[in-house]
């Protein structure tokens, strides 16, 4: 069973009190069922999205031998995308589709490569977060004691593979400008060899103006 390193991604506005619930909430499982007493219920950030409210991301679990769990640990053991900040933008979308009692939210992330002031968008995935407002006792027989709120995220891969390329936490962590199109390149190497990060709540564009960050 491996442990939660402790490098997890947050910014200044989670705050104090949210990155000592997640260095504190315990050891998750990721192939194996959580331990006893394992806090799948603890409510570790909220997503506070402007038409659907407040969205809580819970511990959750990941159980990678039944390929069962939910939350935090699901979105981050399964699916690559281990930055609390990184949940919570993709779940603040307006880009909503209802499912019952459930909702998905999108975001896209891209990588560009640029050569003078000119990007071309070199890979980019759709991102989907999937939370319901159903009160749930239990899920996959570990408490819930509440809302569900985020059940899962995850991106839309070639050959729908789980994990999320490492660079799409880092793009969907940039704001953007009004048009989903953020005009700051990514640090180090990836500026040096001309690579930006973007992420916006529709498709990106093939092209755009790196200086300016405007579409083409």
């Amino acid at each position: 069973m491996r442990t939660l390193p402790s490098g997890i991604p947050f910014t200044a506005a989670l705050g104090a009190a949210s990155l000592l619930a997640v260095f504190n909430a315990g050891a998750p499982a990721t192939a194996a069922p959580p331990p006893p007493g394992y806090r799948t219920d603890q409510v570790l950030a909220t997503a506070v999205h402007p038409t659907l409210g407040g969205i809580s991301i819970r511990r959750g679990f990941w159980d990678g031998d039944t390929d069962k769990g939910w939350g935090y640990d699901k979105v981050r053991h399964k699916h690559n995308i281990h930055s609390i900040y990184a949940q919570k933008r993709v779940l603040m979308s307006p880009n909503i589709e209802q499912q019952g009692t459930s909702y998905v939210l999108r975001a896209w992330a891209g990588r560009y490569r640029c050569s003078g002031s000119a990007c071309r968008l070199v890979e980019q995935r759709e991102v989907k977060g999937v939370f319901t407002n159903a009160h749930m006792t239990t899920l996959h027989g570990w408490p819930v004691n509440g809302v569900l709120g985020l059940q899962t995220m995850y991106c839309v891969n070639p050959q729908s593979a789980p994990q999320c390329p490492d660079w799409v936490v880092p793009a969907i962590e940039r704001p953007g400008t009004p048009t989903g199109v953020s005009p700051r390149s990514t640090p180090g190497h990836d500026a040096r060899n001309g690579v930006t990060l973007r992420t916006a709540y529709k498709p990106l564009p093939r092209t755009m103006t790196r200086r300016t960050g405007s579409v083409r």
